[in-house]
């Protein structure tokens, strides 16, 4: 699902290439701007709003969709490892796998 998915990426960015033509920086991104820049926060923002009011959820930050996905992930059993990887966490990102709320949930989950 995740290697499709990301196969499916790479095609969108070759036409956005194709598209740009000569205004393509290169920057070796998975989610480049229409141009292949970094894709600026406040655009991330404004699209994760559109795709949330599309969904028919309520409004939140994506800090807060990364500690959903870190939850339903170690509730499915996935190692505290590779969430932590998953979630960018690492020596230099501080990061607690040992309880974390969902927005999906009024509950916490504890992992062992």
């Amino acid at each position: 699902m995740v290697a499709e998915a990301l196969q499916k990426q790479n095609a969108r960015v070759a036409e956005l290439r194709q598209n740009a033509g000569d205004l393509w920086t290169e920057y070796d991104l998975v989610f480049p701007s229409e141009i292949g820049t970094p894709i600026h926060p406040s655009n991330v923002n404004h699209e994760l709003a559109r795709l949330e009011r599309l969904a028919g959820v309520e409004h939140h930050r994506v800090h807060d969709w990364r500690h959903t996905a870190a939850t339903k992930m170690l509730s499915a059993g996935v190692p505290d490892r590779i969430v932590m990887e998953v979630c960018g966490c690492g020596a230099t990102v501080p990061c607690s796998t040992g309880t974390s709320t969902s927005l999906t949930s009024t509950s916490t989950s504890s992992s062992s």
